[in-house]
């Protein structure tokens, strides 16, 4: 193999597909990182055997040929290239990767290309296709509400629900729900994955927040998301995800409106004390036209007092305070409406203009 490629697009591939490298050293082979060479383009791979990225940058290829050399130290090694015009890369040697740059170069020792794993891109029964913005809207608005600790499988990953022209993706972890909906451009077959959190944290980075579309590519046991020069592979979870719609209360006895930087700036506030407490909670009083926010700790008492706009019967009601705040951050809306069944029922956070986002805590009794 022998190619060369700008600096700065090496680096900033290599940075990209370096996320998907093993955080634990299991299986050696997989620190590795593929480098292929083929027609005008170089291709360059990393995987930990469940999560994958791929990224083509544009190349001149002069020999074909692939090699996979130690990942972090070509990713480190690129890091300082990011100003060179034109690097080289050549394996005319078998047992080296040379790279050449300015005057000066670098021999890397190659790793066994035979033992890496094959990366199929083209075997999926089922694709739809979103604006790239909407799909990291999706994610950011839900991923904070999977689990990171042990436990139950589908705590840990998103369900991707397709429903004709809707997308939705679904987050929990036991003690509340996020739900996020986008339009699709056209009617879909009706469908639904779980997608590993970790594996969309890592997909929402590679998004842009503009009007370029991605391809969502998905079968039973993985999915691929295509992002134009970068594709992202993943295992999927076969776990059967909870029946969501069944723990959305059935009727409320209060509703409450509320500005929602007045309500963030309150709770960020008695959130001081709280957190020094064992549950971090917050007690919440409901009164006509009035919200108080109560909040105590060994080292004290907080009450702040805010204006709302109210609905129904008078409550009392606990929550904790971090997924409060969790749900305010993501609502877009100058105003948050809460429906409240009662004091030992989940509570439902919506925006008031708008419904594509739905948040459900279970309150603390």
């Amino acid at each position: 193999m022998k190619v060369f490629c700008n600096g700065a697009d090496f680096a900033d591939a290599l940075n990209k597909v370096a996320k998907a490298l093993p955080v634990k050293k299991t299986q050696p082979i997989l620190e590795g990182i593929k480098i292929s060479a083929f027609g005008d383009e170089m291709t360059i791979v990393a995987t930990d055997d469940n999560f994958t990225i791929i990224k083509k940058i544009k190349a001149d290829v002069q020999m074909e040929g692939e090699v996979l050399v130690p990942g972090k130290i070509i990713t480190d090694l690129s890091r300082k290239l990011v100003s060179e015009n034109s690097i080289e890369l050549s394996d005319i040697s078998d047992d080296n990767l040379t790279i050449r740059y300015c005057d000066s170069c670098t021999f890397l020792k190659l790793l066994n290309i035979v033992e890496y794993p094959t990366i199929v891109e083209n075997d999926y029964e089922n694709k739809i296709t979103m604006l790239q913005k909407d799909f990291r809207d999706m994610i950011n608005k839900t991923i904070f509400a999977t689990s990171s600790d042990g436990g139950r499988e589908i705590y840990k990953g998103c369900l991707l629900e397709i429903e004709g022209n809707v997308a939705r993706l679904v987050a929990l972890d036991g003690y509340r729900l996020a739900i996020c909906t986008k339009e699709l451009p056209m009617q879909y077959q009706n469908n639904s994955i779980i997608i590993p959190a970790k594996s969309l944290q890592e997909i929402a980075k590679l998004l842009d927040e503009d009007e370029e579309i991605v391809n969502i590519e998905f079968s039973n046991n993985s999915v691929m998301v295509d992002i134009g020069h970068t594709k992202v592979k993943s295992k999927l979870f076969s776990s059967n995800f909870i029946k969501y719609r069944d723990t959305f209360p059935k009727s409320f006895e209060t509703y409450v409106t509320v500005d929602r930087k007045v309500l963030e700036d309150a709770i960020d506030r008695a959130s001081i004390l709280s957190r020094y407490n064992k549950y971090n909670n917050l007690k919440l009083e409901i009164k006509e036209g009035v919200m108080i926010i109560n909040s105590v700790s060994e080292s004290g008492e907080s009450k702040e007092k805010i204006n709302v706009f109210t609905k129904g019967k008078d409550m009392k009601i606990g929550f904790n305070a971090k997924y409060l705040s969790d749900c305010l951050k993501y609502i877009n809306n100058e105003f948050v409406l809460f429906k409240l069944s009662s004091p030992t029922s989940a509570a439902v956070f919506t925006p008031v203009e708008g419904e594509d986002f739905t948040y459900i805590i279970v309150p603390i009794r």
